[in-house]
This record gives C-alpha cells, structure tokens and sequence, in this order.
C-alpha cells in the first residue's frame, strides 16, 4: 500500500470532517440570526440536512438491528439538550465495545457506500488512474442536466455521514484492543501476509474512494463560502453577531 495513497486520503477524510462541522454550525447560525430563536436554528439545520440525517440515523438502526442490539426507537427530529444539538437519534442496548463501535461507525460506512456510487456511476471515476484523469471526469460530469439532484445529495450525504460525539465514545477502547491484537501478532509473527495483486487491490479502492470523498469537498467548499457570507451579510444587517 503506497504511503502516499493512505495520507491523501486521511487529509482528505480531516478536511472533509472539518468542513461538515463547520457549515453545519453556521447553517444553524444563519437560521439564529433569521428568526433569533435556538429552534428556529435547529429547525433551518435540519430541513437543509434532512436526508443526510435520515440516512444517518437509518444506519444507526439497521446496525445495531442486525448486530443483535435491538433498537426500540428511531428519531429523526431536532432537540436541544443543553449547549448541544442533536437532529435525530436511534435507542439500542449496548452489547460491548466492538458492536457499539460498528453501531457508530455505521452511518460513516453507508454514507462513504453512496458517495463512492455517484462517483462511480455518475461522474465514471471506475477505473480513473491519477488526479488529472479524475477532475477531467468530474468537471464532465458537472455537465449533466440532473447533477444539482447528485449535488444536493452528496452535499446532505457528506455532511450526515459523519459520527457525532456520541458515536465515538467507544472508539478509544476499540482502537486499546486493536493495537494491542495486531501488536501481539506482530511480536510473534502471525500477521497474515497478501499478495501483491490484493494490496493492489485495495489500494486502488482507497484511491478511488479519495476521489469520491474529494467530490464532495470540492462541493463543500463553495457552499462553505456561502453560508459564511450569508451569515457575515445578515450579522451586518442585523448589528448582532454569532459567537461559537
């Protein structure tokens, strides 16, 4: 697996979370400063990202249904609790570290699922070797009559995909066991080997999962951009300002 494969996509990845946190804190600023109630910043957030949240918590709930936890409660509305805000959530029992994890990491895994699709069926990114190959694909694929549909989707998708504080909370533990697990057969030698056409394999899959997540930056920052101005112009118009 070429290093340089694995780092472009963790940046990509950061950058990605970064940016849906953001626009997702300053939507609900925008809808302070329209209406100045905390609901009404909850309620603008929520229609914007209504099917990125549906999908998320959807995930949840199918996660934890098929691991055995029995989910008894699927919410896809805003609600504050104290000075944090939640669009949605989905009740199951714990059954330990390693399925909670997988219950968390799903929405990230489906969402990751259906960005790759659009870039694939889409914007044709199957098969696409280099950077260069790859925007040439996406800039034809702008051209498409029916691509704002694929835009908003990607742009909800992208921004509901990401775990939310709560889903990382045992993460910490899982990632304890892990490197302990591969630590210990690493001392001992037991690590299981592939083969040079497997990591080939695989490392072609993150390079293109990269352009698929890539995708979505690229539309995340022009929005990003609105969404500041937007909030800079009414904050001015208004004589009131936001603080985070």
């Amino acid at each position: 697996m070429p290093w340089e494969t694995l780092a472009t996509f963790a940046v990509v990845l950061v950058v990605l979370f970064l940016l849906s946190d953001w626009i997702g804190r300053h939507v609900q600023g925008i809808g302070l400063l329209l209406t100045e109630r905390s609901t009404g910043a909850m309620v603008l957030a929520w229609l914007i990202f209504l099917p990125g949240i549906a999908l998320h918590e959807a995930s949840h709930w199918a996660a934890a249904r098929v691991l055995g936890l029995r989910p008894s409660r699927l919410r896809v509305w805003p609600e504050s609790r104290g000075r944090s805000v939640r669009m949605g959530y989905v009740d199951f029992r714990s059954g330990g570290t390693v399925r909670d994890s997988l219950v968390g990491m799903a929405p990230f895994i489906t969402g990751c699922a259906i960005l790759l699709g659009i870039a694939l069926q889409v914007f044709g990114l199957a098969g696409v070797d280099g950077w260069r190959a790859a925007v040439r694909n996406l800039w034809q694929g702008m051209g498409k009559p029916d691509i704002w549909l694929y835009v908003y989707l990607i742009f909800t998708v992208s921004n509901g995909m990401m775990p939310s504080a709560s889903d990382r909370e045992p993460w910490g533990t899982l990632s304890l066991y892990l490197v302990v697990a591969v630590g210990g057969l690493y001392a001992l030698d037991l690590l299981p080997s592939l083969s040079r056409e497997a990591m080939s394999a695989i490392a072609r899959g993150v390079q293109t999962l990269t352009y698929a997540l890539s995708l979505a930056v690229l539309i995340d920052l022009p929005i990003a951009i609105a969404v500041g101005l937007t909030e800079l112009f009414l904050g001015i118009l208004k004589g009131q300002r936001v603080v985070y």
